[in-house]
């Protein structure tokens, strides 16, 4: 595979800790499960998810590997799961106030899922 675009765009301005932590695990940077902390995390609003979006319409074959990004950070499993609903909200200008309900509600389950170390 040729990763001089998950080098470019890492060094890029359009990051956050949400799309960095997709790009932690699909670059190997993370291999073992781990809780969310500072420097990686999920997206909390349409902003870092329209983050999350741009990484993966700028490397489209990591969104066929998602799952990973739910195996190795639990709290991520939410928003893998409706990642397809998601995105069909954050595009439709209309759909903001349900863009957030569900993304806050996915958020939220994702708390559940945390591992304990």
């Amino acid at each position: 595979m040729n990763n001089l675009p998950a080098y470019q765009w890492i060094l890029g301005r359009d990051t956050g800790i949400s799309s960095k932590t997709i790009w932690a695990v699909m670059m190997g940077v993370i291999t073992e499960p781990i809780r969310c902390n500072a420097q990686y995390d999920i997206p909390w609003d349409c902003h870092d998810f329209g983050r999350c979006y741009r990484l993966l319409d700028a490397i489209p074959e990591w969104k066929a590997r998602l799952q990973e990004v739910a195996v190795l950070v639990p709290k991520w499993a939410p928003l893998i799961r409706e990642w397809a609903r998601l995105e069909e909200l954050l595009l439709d200008p209309s759909a903001s106030k349900k863009f957030h309900s569900l993304l806050h509600a996915l958020c939220k389950e994702g708390y559940t899922l945390e591992p304990l170390a």
